[in-house]
């Protein structure tokens, strides 16, 4: 019994539910690892569309890219590495 509740399993499907629980266990602790490590949970289940890239891990160097046109002026503002215009 845990904080989840209880499970009655019989006999004969001890050693699949047991073997079960213990791949499940090291895949969540495998998650929570990964994501004190900066990763995001977005990448870590594949939820992310392809098209999108991905997210550095927090506190991973960030490598700028210069946008090609002028600076942000007073009435424009950047939004990633893409220029706007504002209102």
């Amino acid at each position: 019994m845990d904080a989840d509740g209880a499970v009655i399993v019989t006999k004969h499907r001890l050693a699949q539910v047991t073997e079960a629980a213990a791949r499940r266990g090291h895949r969540e602790q495998t998650i929570r690892e990964r994501l004190a490590a900066g990763e995001l949970t977005l990448d870590l289940l594949a939820l992310r569309p392809e098209r999108e890239t991905p997210v550095p891990p927090i506190g991973a160097q960030r490598q700028h890219q210069p946008t090609i046109g002028s600076s942000p002026g007073p009435h424009r503002r950047t939004i990633g590495e893409q220029h706007v215009a504002g209102n």
